[in-house]
């Protein structure tokens, strides 16, 4: 006779397989666990027919049951199928090695900046970027960062220079406000990125990249629906390119390319996976957090939609891409140990 669960399960954090990709919903798996151990055995069939993240069907299979799962999302299929199929670790590296050969020294040259310390060139981890309105009052050009004092109506500020209040609205355009960066010379950086406000050679730099054309493909897909209406969730935005800095874009491009063109079988899925749960770092959506004690750290995608934040964090591509491998390896570590070989 089944015992059935009538208490609370409290959850657990999340283990590495469930640290890979961002995916809204995703459901506690010490929980998703406890329910199957309590209702089947191992080798009976468990159904999901929903797939989402993929946490009832890589629980099943890490409990000896059997999965059949399915979803209308392909990224839940890709996502799923990646952490339950066996790659050798020893392949994963090698792929990303060929990939760091390749693509490192290109998209870091995006980045380059100067080492305020020593003068070598440095590379730029990290670009703040906020938005500004000019003082009605006494003419200042006041950002979003720079307020002395944010009120309580979210888009209106306090000007630093006289405190008048400063509406900073949605659409309001941004500037490069802040640099962190790392030096290889001197070591600047090492521990904790360099802060310092953006110099003329970083903005030539950006002025350099807006100019060229990106030779790869990229989406241009338009946020609206079939009929025409725009997709109500992306206001403010045009295209889903709106969504990343000319140079990330660029950058971004440059790393789907050879993964497309170089990679296949398990090991590619494996790097497309890396790739797009990379992309909201790289993204505008990658919002500054502004509150005491925690100026200029990253809050992440913090809302469930496409919104911009007054200010923002341009991350340095290849750095998130290979954080992101860093995680998957974890996983792909704890999975192919814990989960039993899946044809």
């Amino acid at each position: 006779m089944v015992k059935h669960i009538n208490r609370a399960l409290p959850a657990k954090p999340h283990t590495a397989m469930y640290l890979t990709h961002k995916f809204w919903g995703r459901k506690p798996h010490n929980v998703v666990a406890t329910y199957i151990n309590t209702y089947s055995q191992p080798n009976n069939i468990v159904l999901d027919p929903f797939l989402g993240s993929g946490v009832t069907a890589i629980e099943s299979l890490r409990l000896k049951r059997r999965a059949v799962a399915m979803d209308l999302n392909p990224l839940s299929i890709l996502l799923t199928k990646v952490m339950v199929l066996p790659v050798k670790v020893e392949e994963l590296d090698r792929a990303f090695s060929r990939l760091a050969n390749e693509l490192r020294d290109k998209i870091n040259e995006f980045y380059k900046t100067k080492c305020r310390k020593c003068g070598a060139a440095a590379i730029g981890l990290n670009f703040i970027w906020s938005s500004k309105a000019e003082c009605p009052k006494c003419r200042a050009s006041v950002t979003s960062i720079s307020a002395s004092k944010r009120k309580e109506e979210r888009s209106t500020f306090q000007c630093p220079n006289c405190a008048s209040d400063v509406v900073i609205g949605e659409t309001a355009p941004k500037e490069l406000v802040q640099v962190q960066y790392k030096c290889l010379a001197c070591g600047a950086g090492k521990k904790k990125s360099e802060q310092a406000p953006p110099s003329p050679d970083d903005m030539q730099k950006i002025a350099e990249v807006e100019s060229r054309p990106i030779p790869y493909w990229y989406p241009q897909d338009k946020f609206s629906y079939e009929h025409g209406q725009h997709f109500q969730e992306a206001r403010n935005l045009d295209n889903v390119s709106d969504l990343f800095t000319k140079r990330n874009l660029h950058s971004l491009a440059l790393i789907l390319d050879a993964i497309e063109k170089e990679l296949e079988g398990k090991v590619g899925d494996v790097f497309t996976v890396v790739f797009t749960s990379c992309l909201e770092q790289a993204s505008k959506l990658n919002a500054v957090d502004l509150r005491k004690g925690r100026e200029l750290q990253t809050r992440g995608w913090t809302m469930y939609r496409y919104w911009v934040a007054p200010t923002v964090i341009e991350r340095n591509v290849w750095d998130a891409f290979e954080d992101r491998y860093r995680k998957m390896k974890r996983a792909k570590i704890e999975s192919n140990k814990q989960i039993p070989k899946v044809a």
